[in-house]
């Protein structure tokens, strides 16, 4: 199941900005798990993606058997940075738009791949949308104490040349979540799905299928050692 985040995709755009906030979203995310979810049920988010992720593997803990983590960065809360260009008037960030949507596309993908890209959407949704997400992303609990907590075999996927999320902070969720495998993918950035789309499925496909063969006893904490395919 492929989920639009409010005010992106084809997902409908309100205009106030209460449905934008963290837990609202949080909450449509376990309505559309409810709704769709079957046994074995494994979450994947991406970038901000991933923190509803986690979320959803702390609700719904029976439900979830593993977790992967795609450019989502550190175990850190989520505090919407003011001031920032999220904070300009409306009319304004419309003006901007072309150069907020370049600036992105310059920093999600890395150079080997941006020409290959150029014709892409990049931030696909509608402005006001996007402003309202990014506005709402406050999220004081969402620290390592919470994800130490993750009980579940959990995939870290990181661009090497990802210019949005640190390499210091993708390992410092490696160090914190105990059953978490980083694997690090060169010649690709925070779109690293979009620009290594075979590595990542391969990763991603063996990681679940050795979990379905052993599956994880939450009672015990331990760390996953995987090599995964190769990424040549």
């Amino acid at each position: 199941i492929l989920v639009d985040l409010l005010g992106h995709g084809r997902s409908s755009v309100p205009k106030g900005r209460a449905a934008y906030q963290f837990r609202a979203l949080a909450k449509d995310s376990e309505v559309i798990f409810d709704r769709y979810c079957g046994h074995q049920n494994v979450v994947v988010g991406h970038s901000y993606g991933t923190s509803f992720a986690v979320w959803l593997a702390d609700q719904r803990q029976a439900a979830v058997t593993n977790i992967i983590l795609i450019s989502g960065g550190g175990p850190y809360p989520l505090a919407s940075d003011w001031p920032s260009l999220w904070h300009l008037p409306l009319t304004v960030m419309r003006c901007l738009q072309p150069l907020v949507r370049l600036g992105y596309r310059r920093r999600a993908f890395c150079r080997e791949t941006r020409r290959l890209r150029s014709q892409e959407r990049s931030l696909a949704g509608v402005m006001g949308g996007i402003r309202h997400t990014m506005r709402g992303q406050s999220w004081p609990n969402g620290d390592d104490q919470f994800h130490r907590s993750l009980r579940q075999p959990v995939l870290l996927v990181y661009g090497d040349h990802d210019q949005l999320v640190g390499l210091g902070d993708e390992l410092e969720m490696h160090r914190t979540i105990f059953q978490a495998h980083l694997h690090r993918i060169p010649d690709a950035g925070h779109m690293v799905m979009v620009e290594r789309p075979v590595v990542v499925s391969d990763v991603c496909l063996d990681f679940v299928r050795h979990h379905l063969q052993q599956p994880a006893d939450p009672n015990r904490i331990t760390r996953w050692s995987y090599d995964g395919p190769s990424s040549d």
